[in-house]
């Protein structure tokens, strides 16, 4: 499961995957959700993280890992910010997190949320998102048969959404 600091809800949790030619396959190492305790959905976003050119101590290397898929992030966030100073953090976070594209199991089907969030970023995509949700994802927790829960999501327009949505 995924543990501290990336089970906040406020944080932006990554996954790692690995690109080959057009295919983002999830990494068997990426830690997966929902959270322990709080049940959260995460990660929310997945980025490369297999076989990444990294400096090292002795110059460079090719290394695996989330460390990896992180800055890759944190770096499209940063330019989110740059080109958007009036987004707030939320309205960040939903950007890369709407805007992803799938990644792929083993059989070359998309994976679930709980592998991958929203998607591998697609920067180009989160620049020009259609609506901005908050929260960016919802858990609904450990449910009994037959429960049911009701959460609520606010759609705004990100600027280039206007017009009629349907919602179900």
């Amino acid at each position: 499961s995924v543990a501290s600091p990336g089970n906040s809800a406020r944080a932006i949790t990554v996954g790692a995957v690995g690109i080959t030619g057009s295919k983002r396959v999830h990494a068997d190492f990426s830690s997966v959700g929902p959270t322990t305790m709080s049940l959260l959905l995460k990660p929310d976003v997945a980025a490369p993280g297999i076989d990444v050119l990294s400096s090292a101590p002795e110059g460079w290397a090719v290394l695996s890992g989330t460390s990896m898929a992180s800055p890759h992030v944190a770096g499209a966030a940063a330019l989110l910010v740059q080109r958007h100073p009036d987004w707030t953090v939320a309205e960040v976070k939903s950007a890369l997190m709407q805007t992803g594209v799938d990644a792929q199991g083993l059989r070359g089907r998309p994976i679930g949320p709980s592998f991958q969030g929203g998607g591998v970023v697609a920067l180009t995509a989160a620049d020009r998102p259609l609506v901005f949700a908050n929260p960016s994802s919802v858990s609904l927790g450990l449910l009994a048969r037959g429960a049911t829960v009701t959460r609520k999501i606010r759609l705004a327009d990100a600027g280039n959404g206007a017009g009629t949505w349907q919602v179900s």
